[in-house]
């Protein structure tokens, strides 16, 4: 079996290789160039230490992360470390290795995949891609950093900071943000409307706030059931509530949609309904659904236009007995 010697190592030492391949120099190269760049990248400072020599190779910008320079207790847990030691710190700053990475070379985004069962798994690509002096890319470096749990959080907060508590409908100001959007990309006719409960202060004078509070709740989810999935349904506050649908226009579809809404969730209910509790009967409101619906013809159109004509019609369709709805078309 021959003999080789890498000129790398120090001293020159003989290794047996009957493949004639160099020895493990190379891959330790690429194994440190590899932590340094996650290291880099993910903004993460990753100690070493020698507990025999109390070596203390720190990688990272500490200073910058902590502003200050790194110290012994910041490494040395003594819940981990039963005996005394003394360290001698020497920190790596990799700022020079990210300098030398240029913009295009540089990859981090989040993005997501599909797990196993459908739901969205969410991570942070982040890659560097190194060249040598032709600017021939030479090395592929990188990691998927798992952000799943941190992504579904946030999306738990803002779905709780856009909902109303009590419908689990957008609230006022995600309604709105959303239907500003929706008008400055469609090209569609689109309609608004505004659905109040009738003589909703009554309900909760002789049911008690409680069933005030299941009426709504119960019109929230009617609502939801009768329109499509990309109509933006919300409460607005109290018993007033809005929808905005896109490509909806006067026609019979329109008419079945609100005298669907009209008739309200409550239209099979009898006042005299109750539901048995442990004291006696506890009964039912069943109050009826008043509708104003403005429609534009040819977007764009101003929203505040959009909401001060449903808002008008809606009005109308109170002035007319309740339990009602009336249209009116812009443009």
């Amino acid at each position: 079996m021959a003999a080789f010697q890498c000129t790398e190592c120090e001293g020159g030492e003989a290794f047996e290789d009957s493949a004639g391949q160099t020895c493990g120099h190379d891959e330790l190269v690429r194994a440190n160039e590899r932590l340094e760049i996650l290291t880099a990248l993910s903004n993460d400072i990753v100690f070493d230490i020698d507990c025999a020599s109390g070596d203390a190779q720190v990688f990272g910008d500490f200073e910058g992360r902590f502003g200050r320079a790194p110290e012994q207790g910041d490494f040395v847990v003594h819940r981990r470390c039963q005996k005394p030691c003394e360290l001698t710190i020497t920190s790596h700053d990799l700022t020079d290795l990210i300098a030398n990475v240029s913009p295009e070379s540089l990859v981090d985004f989040e993005t997501s995949t599909e797990g196993p069962d459908g739901e969205r798994i969410w991570y942070r690509y982040q890659s560097v891609v190194l060249y040598d002096a032709e600017g021939n890319p030479v090395r592929h470096v990188g990691r998927l950093l798992d952000t799943n749990e941190a992504a579904q959080r946030e999306s738990q907060f803002r779905r709780k900071a856009e909902r109303d508590s009590l419908t689990g409908l957008y609230n006022r100001a995600a309604a709105l943000d959303r239907i500003h959007t929706a008008l400055n990309t469609e090209a569609r006719p689109c309609t608004f409307i505004i659905v109040d409960v009738d003589d909703f202060k009554a309900v909760n004078d002789t049911y008690g706030h409680p069933e005030g509070d299941h009426v709504l709740k119960q019109l929230a989810l009617f609502l939801t059931q009768v329109m499509r999935k990309e109509d933006i349904v919300a409460r607005l506050g109290g018993d007033e509530f809005a929808i905005f649908a896109p490509g909806l226009a006067p026609g019979p579809a329109m008419d079945r949609i609100l005298e669907h809404l009209s008739r309200g969730p409550f239209a099979s209910q009898r006042a005299t309904d109750g539901r048995r509790v442990s004291d006696g009967i506890v009964h039912r409101a069943a109050p009826t659904i008043s509708i104003g619906a403005s429609c534009c013809m040819a977007p764009p159109v101003d929203f505040d236009l959009l909401y001060e004509t449903a808002d008008a019609t809606l009005y109308r369709s109170k002035e007319d007995g309740k339990a009602r709805y009336n249209v009116t078309v812009i443009g």
